[in-house]
């Protein structure tokens, strides 16, 4: 009977101790006699002569299952937290002048001046607080955000802003709905709309 036989592949030894190591597989060796049928023959690996792959143990795969069911734990449900507006802040160089602006137009008061570097306006119609922050040079560019207001009379609302010292910027909408936009002394722009509208 004849045996395939693995190819003599150079640096290739199996050493003695994985021939006797426990967990050997066994290979399989096609007969080719022509006495007997062709069927398969169950080889040690002492006995074939080629590649082995040992496998492992029934203990290794039993470990492998246990860990998988440890680690196979639902996911924890992450509960998102609840954020509440308190005040919104503006950079000016002149925090006391501006929040003095902004509490005449709104009705509310200046509460804490902090030597003029913190400047917080409340009360009145504001339904937060609103600080305004002295710094060495102002914000470059637009507002990335900005106030939207409501007035009953917007066209009346909006002249008042403008003898007060605001300037337009745009008027806006069509007649569905109505605002204008405009800037306080610093240049910050803020829009106002009907509340009707």
């Amino acid at each position: 009977m004849s045996r395939r036989v693995a190819p003599n592949l150079p640096g290739f030894a199996p050493s003695e101790a994985y021939q006797d190591h426990p967990h050997r597989t066994s290979q399989l060796a096609y007969s080719s006699s022509p006495a007997q049928p062709a069927h398969r023959v169950r080889q040690t690996p002492t006995q074939a002569t080629g590649l082995r792959v040992a496998l492992p143990h029934r203990a290794t795969f039993a470990a492998h299952r246990a860990r998988d069911q440890v680690l196979s734990v639902p996911a924890r449900t992450v509960h998102l937290m609840t954020l509440k507006l308190g005040m919104i802040t503006t950079d000016t160089t002149d925090a006391e002048g501006l929040a003095t602006w902004w509490a005449e137009v709104t009705g509310a008061e200046i509460t804490e001046t902090n030597d003029g570097w913190y400047v917080i306006v409340k009360g009145g119609s504001l339904p937060v607080l609103l600080a305004f922050q002295k710094v060495e040079e102002p914000t470059p560019g637009k507002n990335r955000i900005h106030l939207d207001l409501t007035t009953e009379d917007l066209e009346g609302a909006t002249e008042q802003l403008l003898a007060r010292g605001a300037t337009l910027v745009g008027r806006r909408g069509d007649e569905n709905f109505r605002w204008h936009t405009l800037a306080d002394p610093q240049g910050n722009e803020f829009c106002i709309a009907g509340s009707a509208d």
